[in-house]
């Protein structure tokens, strides 16, 4: 579960929200999950939304922005720039809103630290500089979702990346021929067929862990 603190006062009318989640996955692919466009799309948004698009340019000083679609239909596009990147622990970021109608405008800055210990890997989140107490509570609700669209996205994943398939081939035939056969045009040897021109083969399959996860 997410915890949410909500500061108790405003600082120079600015206010805090931090909220630390711990995820069945490995470090790196909720690295990844926070980085990568492919991983972004699936859960960057609270529940019952969706993200339509997510743009960005993963450097310190480069750009990133998303639109996203809410049950209503309604459109909202945050974005930002990323201020300090260190893979796989430390994310900062600055967000803004472009569009959207329930929210004051104001820059705020993202903090993501991640620590991975035993498989699993403990995310703090911290986003300072909100307008108004609403705010901060708008977007707790908001960021609370997201991370349990996260959760599922990176179970999901970590489950699927276990494992790869490993095709293991015994060719009967000297180095030179196998090589020639497997890059010559394959209308004598793609069907498994025993034709002339064909090389025999034996087939193992094994399966063994992926490294490092996956990114999709």
């Amino acid at each position: 579960m997410a915890r949410t603190t909500l500061n108790p006062q405003a600082v120079d009318k600015q206010w805090t929200l931090t909220i630390s989640r711990t995820f069945d996955a490995p470090i790196q692919l909720v690295w990844d999950a926070w980085t990568c466009r492919e991983h972004l799309t699936r859960w960057f948004c609270p529940k019952d939304f969706s993200v339509l698009s997510f743009e960005s340019d993963l450097r310190e000083g480069g750009q990133w922005r998303s639109v996203m679609r809410g049950p209503d239909g309604s459109e909202y596009i945050h974005f930002g720039t990323f201020r300090e990147i260190m893979s796989p622990h430390r994310l900062v970021l600055t967000h803004a809103w472009e569009q959207n109608h329930q929210e004051p405008t104001a820059e705020t800055v993202i903090t993501v630290t991640l620590v991975e210990n035993g498989g699993r890997t403990t995310m703090s989140f911290e986003q300072i500089g909100l307008a108004t107490e609403a705010s901060r509570d708008s977007h707790g609700g908001g960021w609370g979702e997201a991370f349990d669209n996260l959760a599922a996205h990176v179970k999901v994943d970590g489950d699927d990346a276990q494992r790869i398939l490993v095709i293991n081939r015994v060719f009967h035939a000297p180095r030179e021929r196998g090589v020639e056969g497997v890059t010559r045009k394959p209308s004598n040897w793609s069907s498994g067929t025993d034709r002339a021109g064909s090389l025999r083969v034996s087939n193992s399959m094994s399966s063994a862990p992926a490294v490092n996860g996956v990114t999709s």
